[in-house]
């Protein structure tokens, strides 16, 4: 079996990797990576024409101490529950947190929280 440490390192990997692609796309994107509470992040900002700053969180992840991958926040087309499979990470180690808990089940994604 995979030892954890290994496999939080895979699945940051795989989260940054994702986040990393998406983000060479466009310019007005950032990513926001803190490796010490795991949370992953892709923010965009603009200005208008005075100049005010106006962000959104396109994407949130979180990675759990025993390596779940936490969704939290999808506002773009991309699957990247799929695209994390395609990476290597089981279907059951990533939880879709925006579906509620009675959904999950259904999804054959991971289901506590």
């Amino acid at each position: 079996m995979e030892r954890i440490s290994s496999k939080l390192k895979k699945h940051e990997n795989a989260i940054i990797d994702l986040l990393e692609d998406y983000k060479s796309e466009r310019a007005d994107i950032e990513l926001i990576i803190d490796k010490k509470n795991r949370h992953y992040q892709l923010l965009r900002t603009v200005s208008d024409e005075k100049k005010r700053y106006f962000s959104s969180l396109l994407m949130h992840f979180s990675l759990r101490e025993d390596a779940t991958i936490c969704l939290f926040e999808n506002s773009t087309e991309t699957e990247v529950a799929d695209v994390l499979i395609e990476k290597g990470v089981r279907k059951s180690d990533i939880l879709v947190g925006f579906l509620p808990q009675s959904a999950r089940v259904h999804a054959g994604y991971a289901v506590v929280v």
